[in-house]
């Protein structure tokens, strides 16, 4: 008998490819771009504009490509607690641009694992569609307890977008249904060129039943 793969082990290998293929990409074209931009541009050559535009493209193109493999990622924390693993996608997604990113956790959900996981995809969704959409300079991860409820809100200073007239995207709906699992309830308001701000409640009853149901 045949006996396929696992799929979580095809996922890792895809994974790993990815890596392997941006890193070897970032340096053989993106690196190239950028010199011949400079070295054309020393030169006052007529083309000088031109490479540098492709080369800024490059670079857009590089961490779009960076924002997907982050969201590859296994949202399994291992040894890593919410807090250590929630860092280190902050450090690494924050290297792609110049959005600084803040967090402030005042709400210790460590012994509630669905919605530390449910919180953390959700986070790792809401940033990355942020910065790829809005371009913010500015983006605020809020965990706390607001009368008896238990809110995340991840609020950004980018682009916004009319909630009326923009249609959900699979971002949003992968949000929602993330939301729905957990017990959550999920509002977004959104102001054109005064940023977005996605916030998910669960009432304190409903962490409860998410808590008992593990």
């Amino acid at each position: 008998m045949i006996e396929f793969p696992d799929s979580n082990d095809q996922i890792k290998r895809f994974r790993n490819k990815l890596h392997d293929f941006l890193g070897s990409y970032r340096i053989s074209v993106g690196v190239r771009l950028e010199i011949l931009a400079e070295n054309l541009k020393s030169e006052d050559s007529r083309y000088s504009d031109d490479a540098e535009d492709l080369s800024s493209k490059f670079r857009e193109l590089w961490a779009d490509l960076r924002l997907i493999f982050l969201n590859t990622e296994d949202p399994e924390f291992g040894e890593r607690t919410f807090r250590q693993a929630l860092a280190e996608f902050i450090a690494r997604i924050g290297d792609l641009g110049k959005t600084k990113i803040m967090s402030s956790l005042d709400v210790d959900i460590e012994s509630q694992p669905k919605v530390a996981e449910g919180f953390y995809l959700i986070i790792r969704e809401a940033v990355a569609n942020a910065i790829h959409h809005a371009k913010p300079s500015q983006i605020s991860i809020i965990i706390q307890s607001v009368e008896s409820k238990l809110n995340l809100t991840v609020m950004d200073n980018g682009a916004g977008f009319d909630t009326k007239r923009v249609r959900e995207g699979y971002g949003i709906d992968f949000i929602r249904k993330v939301a729905q699992s957990i017990n959550g309830e999920l509002l977004i308001t959104s102001e054109l060129n005064k940023g977005t701000t996605l916030r998910v409640t669960i009432p304190h009853s409903q962490q409860a039943e998410t808590k008992d149901d593990e």
